[in-house]
């Protein structure tokens, strides 16, 4: 009887244990941050929309409001080296000469992860094009890899079928 009452403690602790991890999390968990300017913020409403609608936990900043956030675990930045209002100058810091190159060319689009940029464990979404309209085609055509990235970051379950415009 001993030791079914001692497995049973261990069982209530470990339940303990992870009601307030969850909680903690619920109340004060890591956050994509989300750096962009007012004109990408406007031409990405359908997907900020959406990481609302799925309770991925974000936060929006702008550019001028980076440094405080940059050894953040989770960030997204919308825009490619020639973004406007500060945008640029932070891809700038997060791509190599060779990705900035890539994604200026006219018509040019790439979505990319980048780790361990300004933090031990950190994981960084660029949606980088030539231009805002390229920069959203990247974020778009990628979907599927996006989405299974939060989805392992934020342990939801987002599911790609279906989605069109996001």
């Amino acid at each position: 009887m001993k030791k079914s009452m001692k497995g049973f403690s261990v069982v209530i602790a470990v339940g303990m244990v992870l009601c307030l991890s969850g909680y903690a999390f619920a109340q004060g968990g890591p956050s994509l941050i989300i750096v962009a300017n007012d004109e990408s913020y406007k031409a990405s409403e359908n997907w900020i929309e959406f990481l609302r609608n799925e309770s991925v936990p974000f936060k929006q900043t702008k550019p001028a409001e980076f440094e405080k956030y940059k050894n953040e675990k989770f960030i997204a930045i919308l825009g490619g080296p020639g973004e406007s209002g500060g945008v640029g100058e932070i891809v700038k810091q997060v791509l190599t000469k060779e990705e900035q190159e890539f994604v200026s060319k006219p018509g040019s689009s790439r979505m990319y992860l980048k780790e361990n940029t300004f933090a031990p464990g950190q994981k960084i979404l660029v949606f980088a094009g030539a231009d805002r309209e390229a920069a959203g085609k990247a974020r778009v055509s990628n979907r599927s890899k996006w989405i299974d990235y939060l989805n392992a970051w934020f342990n939801i379950d987002i599911s790609s079928a279906g989605l069109t415009a996001y």
